[in-house]
């Protein structure tokens, strides 16, 4: 038997009310605000640090990262940004390396292919390949 669109699906919540809690677009009201200051951020980052940029990692999907190098033998800290697999960017996120490079290590901020274009097998094969991809440059 099929729920109708108002019947619990999940603790006492309707799909409609899950789908809302899962957008963080729907669920937070300062959204907009909050997004266009990582946005600004990011931009002013990918000015001041010094920037490998759209490096392909994956030659199947094309899909690039960012990388903030860091001295020689420093470790490294990936960055997946977030969107719930269907939004963003690495250029909207380069907000996060500030903080691991104050502390010696090199970043990288990577892009991946967006649901519903891919999915979230494909995803995770794509993350798996760029953590392959610069495991074997820092050897």
């Amino acid at each position: 038997m099929a729920l109708t669109a108002s019947e619990p699906v999940y603790r006492g919540f309707d799909r409609a009310t899950l789908d809302r809690e899962y957008n963080a677009r729907e669920s937070v009201a300062s959204f907009d605000a909050e997004y266009a200051k990582y946005v600004s951020v990011s931009a002013e980052v990918q000015q001041e640090h010094e920037r490998i940029a759209e490096i392909v990692y994956d030659e199947a999907s094309g899909e690039t990262l960012d990388l903030y190098p860091a001295g020689p033998g420093a470790p490294l800290f990936l960055w997946v940004h977030g969107g719930y697999w269907r939004a963003s960017s690495k250029d909207d996120n380069a907000f996060v390396v500030p903080g691991p490079k104050a502390h010696g290590f090199a970043v990288a901020v990577m892009n991946y292919t967006l649901a519903p274009q891919a999915s979230l097998d494909e995803i995770v094969r794509q993350t798996r390949t760029a953590v392959a991809f610069l495991h074997a440059r820092r050897a």
